[in-house]
């Protein structure tokens, strides 16, 4: 295999520290383009709630916050996925009436408030 990769604008100047937060800027720049499809398909995205490992980390987290210009909440439960997927089944099943209707365990328990400029090329 002969895989190739750039990274823009690096020097001599640039360590080990700046690569891996490029790396991490790069990976939420991704995330960002399927937020954009997402917000493409459906305009009415009020919140951006962040769960899962990488939401343990306030550098992650405020990377986020930066890239999407948008504060990011933390829900009360880490691992979301389950969560998200009981709750379509309660929609389906009529358990919950709407999407508008929140569990308590889905409040927010921080907010993640953008500090930065938002990912230049996007």
């Amino acid at each position: 295999m002969n895989a190739a990769g750039t990274i823009y604008g690096l020097n001599l100047m640039h360590g080990k520290k700046q690569l891996i937060r490029a790396a991490m800027e790069g990976a939420i720049c991704n995330i960002y383009s399927v937020y954009e499809v997402i917000n493409q398909l459906n305009s009415n995205v009020k919140k951006i709630k962040a769960s899962g490992g990488y939401s343990n980390s306030e550098v992650w987290l405020q990377i986020q916050a930066d890239i999407f210009n948008r504060e990011i909440e933390l829900p009360n439960v880490k691992e979301a996925t389950v969560l998200g997927a009981a709750y379509v089944c309660m929609l389906a099943t009529g358990a919950v009436k709407s999407f508008e209707q929140g569990l308590p365990v889905m409040k927010s328990s921080k907010v993640i408030k953008p500090i930065g400029k938002k990912c230049k090329n996007i």
